[in-house]
Parts: structure tokens; C-alpha cells; sequence
């Protein structure tokens, strides 16, 4: 883990794991929904507290349930459609005040200016 802390990086969950039949990330977790949605959020909760930069693609917010589709718009009558969906996009809202509050989470260490030769 040296290295994740001493090297600047992107952490991806990117456009290329939510097409060409891959399906969305919350219709490949395991289980009911509430399973699903609880996998989704170890997931990001992970990556938002692991090194490095985050980059979450469009839907992956509030746990879209299709695959992403250019010609279409994101499903965002689901943050009415009940808890979960809604509790997700919540839980991204504070994974990112957490980010940003805590220098720990390495919010601060692509910012630091590089002296150039």
C-alpha cells in the first residue's frame, strides 16, 4: 500500500463498466435489492475512502438500474420511486463532504503543486 499513497491516480468505476451489455453496477450485485443497494455502498464507500481521485460515471450515483445508454437520459424519476434509490444518492452526498473534509482521504495530494525543471 506504499505506493498508494505516494503516487497520483484516478480510481475509476468509469463509462466502460456500465455498457455493451455489461449492465449497470447495481444489476450486477448479488441478492434482493436491499442486498444490491448495501453491496453498491460498500463498493463506492470503498473507493472513496481507498488513494487517490474518484470518478464515478453518470447513474452511479443514486444506483441506476439500466445499463447507461448515449441516446437516452438517466433515470432520475427512481429517486422517487422509494428508499433506495434516494438513500444511495444520499450516501454519495456524504461520502463527498467526507472527502473533502478529511485530508486523510487524500483529497489534498494531487493539488500539491509539482516544481517544474
Amino acid at each position: 500500500m506504499l505506493y498508494h499513497h505516494h503516487e497520483n491516480f484516478v480510481l475509476p468505476l468509469s463509462h466502460d463498466e456500465v455498457v455493451h451489455g455489461k449492465g449497470s453496477l447495481l444489476g450486477r450485485m448479488p441478492g434482493d435489492d436491499w442486498r444490491k443497494f448495501a453491496n453498491l455502498r460498500a463498493l463506492l464507500g470503498y473507493q472513496w475512502l481507498f488513494p487517490g481521485k474518484k470518478l464515478l460515471f453518470m447513474g452511479g450515483e443514486f444506483g441506476q438500474r439500466a445499463e447507461w445508454n448515449a441516446n437516452g437520459e438517466l433515470d432520475w424519476p427512481l429517486l422517487q420511486a422509494g428508499p433506495y434509490h434516494r438513500g444511495l444518492q444520499q450516501f454519495v452526498e456524504d461520502l463527498n463532504r467526507l472527502y473533502l473534509a478529511e485530508p486523510g482521504c487524500g483529497n489534498q495530494t494531487m493539488m500539491r503543486r509539482v516544481p517544474v525543471d
